[in-house]
């Protein structure tokens, strides 16, 4: 479920728990990034940029028991000015981070920063956006 706001974007993704992945590895349209079943970032990371193919800044939150992926999509700085600020913001709760390319065109590509977020408290709050301003719930 994707959720775009005036001024801010979220975009939901849900994963169910009891779906069943029988391949070892998980194809794009383009077969040129696979994520191994494994990899849960990464499989949300397919998912989001599956539905959102061209360039968008925004950032995107999927939650798992005890973790969440964020997603944040294009960002416009630096690296080096912009992990600074992602490890203050998150205060020592990211598991990984990495960077994933998506392929456009000949020779181009979107980049995104992909965490894997530990969420030590359960509490959720709720949360209206998107272009049909629903409600949804966010780690707090």
């Amino acid at each position: 479920m994707i959720r775009v706001g005036v001024v801010l974007t979220f975009v939901a993704l849900s994963v169910s728990p009891h779906a069943q992945v029988t391949p070892p590895t998980i194809h794009t349209a383009d077969d040129s990034v696979t994520c191994a079943v494994t990899d849960v970032p990464c499989r949300d990371w397919l998912q989001f940029r599956q539905g959102v193919v061209g360039p968008y800044q925004s950032f995107a939150v999927a939650t798992h028991q005890g973790h969440a992926t964020v997603i944040l999509s294009e960002p416009s700085v630096s690296r080096a000015d912009f992990l600074p600020l992602v490890d203050a913001t998150f205060s020592g709760t990211v598991i990984n981070r990495s960077y994933r390319r998506w392929t456009t065109g000949l020779d181009g590509w979107l980049e995104d920063l992909v965490l894997d977020v530990r969420l030590p408290d359960t509490r959720t709050v709720p949360v209206i956006s998107g272009h049909d301003l629903a409600a949804w719930k966010a780690p707090a």
